[in-house]
């Protein structure tokens, strides 16, 4: 996190200084900018956005994180109330409606605090407490930058329906870092993973991102 968060503000820097440039006059004829100094700002642009978007995958896992353990406090704080200390002290019914209710509180909470549209919340809350095996290949294409939650947003609402290991095979295919699962859009003619991950058009098959 610390080498995301040290890209981070130079990315930011350097948009700054751009910025500065480009109101001093230096982008709209009042400055002569030489062509190679141009080509060398637009560079500087691009691994700027670069390491921006790797930085903000980087957050959304931790987001993810911090989304699945304030669920479970909530869940604790409404089993406290209950006054039980375990859920094994609940029957099958009144545990579906507890885990429904943990969510919900943690919904509502974060719609409150982040001002998201309460779809958008209840996607992430949703994803974050997926089993393991859904979240954990998607969390290492966040970690590693190769995605953001816009995208596993996608892949949520797509595959919300699905049971627990088809949607472990899909997560493993768009997001995992195994080159033999992985969807062909993200290996090149070698069969090597080419770091990028994939989305789903809403009109077709999955492609490349």
């Amino acid at each position: 996190m610390l080498d995301s968060l040290t890209a981070l503000a130079q990315a930011c820097a350097t948009v700054s200084d751009e910025q500065a440039h480009h109101d001093h006059g230096e982008d709209n004829g009042e400055g002569l900018v030489e062509a190679p100094a141009l080509v060398a700002r637009g560079q500087a642009l691009l691994s700027s956005i670069e390491a921006l978007n790797a930085t903000a995958g980087h957050l959304d896992a931790v987001l993810l994180s911090a989304t699945r353990q304030l669920t479970g406090v909530d869940a604790q704080i409404l089993l406290a109330d209950k006054g039980a200390t375990s859920p094994d002290e609940l029957t099958a019914s009144q545990r579906k409606k507890w885990r429904a209710y943990g969510k919900r509180v943690t919904r509502n909470e974060m719609g409150a605090a982040m001002g998201w549209c309460p779809g958008e919340i209840s996607d992430l809350v949703a994803f974050a407490n997926l089993p393991p095996a859904v979240t954990a290949p998607v969390n290492h294409s966040l970690v590693t930058g190769e995605s953001t939650w816009r995208l596993v947003r996608r892949y949520q609402r797509a595959c919300s329906t699905f049971t627990t290991e088809d949607a472990a095979a899909v997560a493993n295919g768009m997001f995992g870092n195994d080159p033999k699962a992985s969807v062909s859009e993200r290996l090149d003619s070698a069969g090597s993973s080419v770091g990028r991950g994939v989305t789903a058009s809403s009109t077709g098959p999955w492609t490349v991102k």
